[in-house]
């Protein structure tokens, strides 16, 4: 049971640490990115092969004055955002291309799965390496 323990503990503080990193990561392009406002021009139905989901697409205009569109990878359903919406995007100042919706699920999906994960993992790992027991399987009594 120890190296039961040991795994789970790894796996736990690897996705502890892409929680971090994604999260800083995050932070860091944010800092770095201008801010720009955009407008939801299309909602588009995507066929995943476990369910649909619509995904916006984005026109959005940088300092230059040159215009980009951005299909997002986030994608919902039903559909969180309409055509007409308008939008916060981080746009990166040396690739407009590379975006990052200014919403709560684009912004924390990663660092949140990866650090929950990371902390049942962890804990579990933690826990069976510290009872001593691990998950004893209980034995018939001789006879």
């Amino acid at each position: 049971m120890r190296s039961f323990g040991i795994v789970f503990l790894v796996i736990g503080l690897i996705f502890l640490a892409i929680a971090l990193g994604s999260f800083l990561y995050g932070t860091w392009f944010r800092i770095q990115a201008e801010k720009v406002d955009g407008v939801v021009t299309e909602v588009v139905l995507r066929a995943y092969a476990v369910a649909n989901a619509y995904c916006p697409m984005i026109r959005y205009s940088v300092l230059g004055g040159s215009t980009y569109t951005h299909f997002s990878d986030i994608c919902s359903w039903p559909a969180s955002h309409e055509p007409g919406q308008h939008v916060t995007l981080y746009v990166d100042r040396t690739d407009p291309e590379r975006v990052q919706l200014n919403d709560f699920f684009s912004i924390w999906f990663f660092p949140l799965l990866f650090g929950f994960m990371g902390a049942i993992f962890a804990g579990v790992g933690y826990w069976v390496l510290q009872s001593g027991l691990g998950f004893v399987l209980p034995t018939s009594p001789a006879r």
